[in-house]
């Protein structure tokens, strides 16, 4: 996120709030209205600026077990495997939010894990912290974590 930030040079995000609440600070410093273009254009780079920083701070290789490793255990994966077969597989069982993830970033704590899809969609809507989807910036551990948040998808 810092590159993001950079840009704003009068603007320093404040380290113990969240991505969103340092984004609407911003927005408030600026004075850009809600829905307004150059908080549109911002947001839009700020949601880039997430991808970036998942990509950063996880990964991007999926063939790098110490990756899947380190995921693993910010996800609270009781027992962290030994394979990166073993590492995906038990990946796709865990439903993370991953805004709350970011905000963990180095902190060594682990991420709140929801038991079911359901549980992550709901949290997800009342919190508003959507993750947003850009194939062109992807990693394949990044893939390997996004849910589809539509009500009816799968479980």
């Amino acid at each position: 996120m810092d590159a993001f930030y950079a840009y704003y040079k009068d603007f320093t995000p404040n380290p113990t709030l969240s991505l969103f609440a340092n984004f609407d600070a911003l927005s408030l410093s600026r004075n850009w209205a809600p829905g307004g273009r150059a908080r549109t254009r911002a947001r839009r780079h700020f949601r880039n600026a997430m991808i970036e920083e998942f990509n950063t701070t996880y990964g991007t290789d999926d063939c790098d077990l110490g990756s899947w490793q380190n995921l693993c255990r910010v996800v609270g994966v009781a027992s962290v495997p030994d394979s990166i077969t073993q590492c995906k597989k038990a990946i796709r069982k865990t439903h993370v939010n991953l805004v709350d993830l970011i905000d963990l970033g180095s902190s060594g704590g682990v991420v709140t894990a929801f038991a079911s899809l359901k549980m992550l969609r709901d949290y997800t809507r009342e919190t508003g912290k959507y993750f947003p989807k850009n194939p062109t910036k992807e990693g394949g551990i990044l893939k390997a974590l996004l849910r589809d948040m539509a009500r009816g998808a799968e479980e």
